[in-house]
């Protein structure tokens, strides 16, 4: 009687059990797959084979077998108790996609949990009490309070639904489309499963997921070459450029100067210049984020050269409250370099830069600012040489960790840089 549901839940459980493996199948995959899919996909497999089985002892209880219902029982409440956690899960890997590019709140994740919580439990309870669905004859027929035990799974659909709709720009319209199927897929199986009886919402669902897997692992690992390509093209662009002849020379000509009136802080000036250098040579041949001490360490061996350079006209101030996070190499640099040349050098009597680090939700949020001249955010071009530096940085941020990076500044009074690095991302 259900020899073809069978056959199909098990054909899909073998091709859910090969997508759960390439999950895990290498650390290139571990590293781009986000655990949420990882965890959709290992639910999928358990609700299809909790289907199969709880189909495999119904058609076995048809025969009188009271083992058999007891076992189609208990499947069953496998089977809703897989269902729901997809649920629950799949909106919680939307949020946590949608937070790599914004802060989001975590209410709808939230609440598709209690809501998925609550109705497994009821519809576990149904299948011994008959509540929302009976068995007679080996047949499902709809118990009292049916359209009551739909309501859960309608609902977490509305807040999948909600959440794709009101951030489907950070989203994409190309990702839209396909978590979108997440919804359309089982609406459809309602529609057609009257007249096509074996395309079940678990079939449904795993297709959504195979679209989903196909697109984020298939699509954006194809990319990944080509953005790793890119972003040490980029690196060493960018390390060529902040070894500029004119600072080189002048950090030079200071020294030389030092060596005759201060020895003692003549070597200290070469040991900054050679850490300096070493530091943008490392920062190229990484490919991954560095520490954020590192990358505030060589940011210091900057710092001391311009002090040396600048005296008393530059100032720094650092207020580092949040450490502990990982950063893309030679980050802040050429954002503190731009902050010199550009705003306080130009400023009558010099002026101080601010460098602070925060903890705000699931962002660390880095700031740069000047009390220097300021200027019109609007001017900003592509080819606008002043700013290459600072649009190379704002790709590196977004290409390798999800970062962004916004500028304000104001004529007369000063630029502030802020930078946001998500915390809860997907490492590559």
């Amino acid at each position: 009687m259900y020899g073809i549901e069978i056959a199909l839940h098990t054909l899909m459980a073998i091709v859910m059990t090969l997508i759960f493996q390439g999950c895990l199948g290498s650390k290139s995959a571990r590293k781009r797959i986000p655990g949420y899919f990882t965890l959709l996909s290992l639910f999928d497999v358990i609700m299809l084979l909790a289907c199969v089985f709880e189909l495999y002892f119904l058609q076995k209880s048809m025969d009188g077998k009271s083992w058999a219902v007891i076992l189609s029982q208990i499947f069953s409440c496998l089977d809703f108790l897989s269902y729901f956690s997809i649920l629950a899960i799949f909106v919680m890997y939307i949020e946590s996609l949608v937070s790599q590019r914004k802060s989001v709140s975590w209410i709808f994740a939230k609440i598709a949990v209690l809501v998925s919580v609550i109705y497994a439990v009821l519809w576990c309870i149904s299948v011994f009490n008959g509540m929302f669905f009976y068995v007679e004859d080996g047949i499902y027929r709809n118990g009292k309070y049916y359209i009551f035990g739909q309501m859960g799974g309608y609902v977490v659909l509305l807040i999948v639904i909600s959440f794709l709709v009101y951030y489907r720009g950070a989203i994409g319209p190309r990702a839209f489309l396909v978590l979108f199927s997440f919804v359309i897929f089982p609406v459809i199986a309602v529609v057609v499963r009257p007249f096509i009886h074996f395309f079940s919402i678990q079939i449904a669902l795993s297709l959504s997921i195979i679209l989903i897997f196909d697109f984020i692992y298939m699509y954006q690992i194809r990319l990944i070459g080509e953005q790793e390509a890119k972003i040490a093209e980029g690196k060493i662009a960018l390390m060529i450029s902040q070894i500029r002849p004119h600072f080189v020379f002048n950090v030079l000509n200071s020294i030389y100067v030092l060596c005759d009136k201060d020895p003692k802080a003549g070597r200290e000036a070469i040991g900054n210049f050679s850490n300096y250098l070493r530091g943008n040579i490392y920062a190229a041949e990484k490919l991954n984020e560095v520490s954020f001490d590192t990358e505030l360490m060589h940011l210091q061996y900057y710092l001391n050269l311009e002090k040396m350079r600048f005296q008393d006209d530059v100032k720094f101030e650092l207020d580092i409250k949040e450490r502990d996070f990982n950063i893309p190499p030679m980050i802040l640099q050429p954002i503190v370099e731009n902050a010199v040349r550009h705003g306080v050098c130009k400023k009558k009597n010099g002026g101080v830069v601010k460098i602070s680090s925060s903890r705000a939700e699931n962002f660390v949020v880095i700031k740069i600012a000047d009390d220097g001249v300021g200027f019109d955010t609007k001017s900003i071009s592509s080819d606008d040489k002043i700013h290459i530096g600072i649009n190379n940085v704002k790709e590196r941020l977004w290409m390798m960790c999800g970062g962004e990076l916004d500028i304000h500044s104001e004529i007369g009074k000063g630029t502030e840089v802020e930078i946001r690095i998500p915390l809860k991302r997907d490492k590559k």
